[in-house]
């Protein structure tokens, strides 16, 4: 089971005298860290480092990243990563701002305080079951608007939004494990002479950008 968050969340621990922030933060798409980044760096302008990792499900599948931002390879990224992976959490990313102490922690020193401040993070954030979804276009004759939208509720599905005139125009969103159920259904009430579009990503955000 997978899970994600609904709202950013930190938590602080220090270690021979250096401090780690740590931040969780929901994030839909690679340029949501970018912007946290920023905001951080104007938050803590004294800090030594800035290290982060996420998952993000984007086109039906996980994208991951992380860096270690001028800290020892592999640790300070990694660990944050490893420890979302871990606890299974998608659309998130783990952010955690070092204020060094003076006295140098080595490289397990690093990995275990990483670790530890994600770890941190994640048990004061709330955790939802999380169920990968995708979005759809689907045409079809206007007399079969009720039907559909019937099967698009019997499939967990929802309606995003509904561009109808002389025929039926809608833009959907189905759990990605009931889309086969849903295209047998569909397929079934237009006589296969319906027609089903998968938004990318992509088309996602340009519509949010207008």
């Amino acid at each position: 089971m997978s899970y994600s968050l609904n709202r950013s969340i930190s938590a602080t621990h220090k270690e021979k005298r250096s401090e780690f922030i740590g931040y969780s933060k929901p994030i839909i798409k690679v340029n949501d860290v970018n912007i946290f980044i920023k905001k951080l760096k104007s938050k803590h302008p004294a800090s030594r480092h800035i290290c982060w990792a996420y998952r993000l499900f984007i086109d039906d599948k996980i994208i991951e990243n992380s860096t270690d931002a001028g800290e020892p390879s592999g640790s300070a990224g990694l660990p944050i990563l490893n420890t979302i992976k871990h606890h299974n959490i998608v659309n998130c990313g783990i952010f955690v701002v070092r204020f060094f102490g003076g006295v140098k922690l080595g490289k397990q020193g690093l990995i275990n305080a990483y670790k530890t401040t994600a770890e941190l993070v994640i048990a004061e954030s709330v955790l939802h079951k999380w169920v990968p979804k995708s979005q759809y276009q689907i045409s079809a004759s206007i007399q079969s608007f009720g039907k559909i939208a019937n099967v698009v509720q019997q499939n967990d599905g929802k309606i995003i939004s509904d561009m109808t005139l002389e025929k039926l125009n809608l833009l959907i969103e189905l759990p990605v494990e009931k889309y086969n159920d849903f295209k047998t259904e569909f397929d079934e009430i237009t006589q296969n002479s319906g027609t089903i579009k998968k938004r990318s990503e992509h088309d996602q955000t340009k519509e949010v950008r207008k």
